[in-house]
This record gives C-alpha cells, structure tokens and sequence, in this order.
C-alpha cells in the first residue's frame, strides 16, 4: 500500500465512527427529489470539447445547499 492511502483509509473511518454531519444529512435527504427538478433545467451548449467538464448539477446542489 503506498504511504497516502493509509490515511485516507483511516480519514474515512474516523469520519465514518463519528457520523460527521454530512453523512446524516445525505441519509435524511432524499437527494433524488432534486435531481428529477435539476435535471429539467435548461443546459448550455457547449461550443467544445476542450476544457473542464461540467460538474453533474445533483453534486452542485447538495455541495452549496448547506453553506448560506
């Protein structure tokens, strides 16, 4: 195992015991309510391949829903 994924695999335990509030809120939202609404939206074209993909609009939503 290389010398990062020790941590990473002990980050996520200790995230993982001590329920963070994140994972609960994932478990009490029910996330796929949204997605169905989001998905609805009007999508830009893009003029082409070159660059950043877009970010899926579910991830977007769930990641500045909880910062006012």
């Amino acid at each position: 195992m290389a010398k990062g994924f020790g941590r990473v695999k002990r980050r996520r335990e200790n995230l993982e015991t001590s329920m963070d509030r994140l994972s609960v809120l994932d478990t009490l939202i029910p996330w796929n309510i949204f997605g169905k609404s989001l998905a609805q939206l009007e999508t830009k074209e893009r003029k082409s391949r070159a660059g950043r993909k877009p970010i899926d609009r579910l991830q977007l939503f769930k990641s500045i829903s909880f910062f006012p």
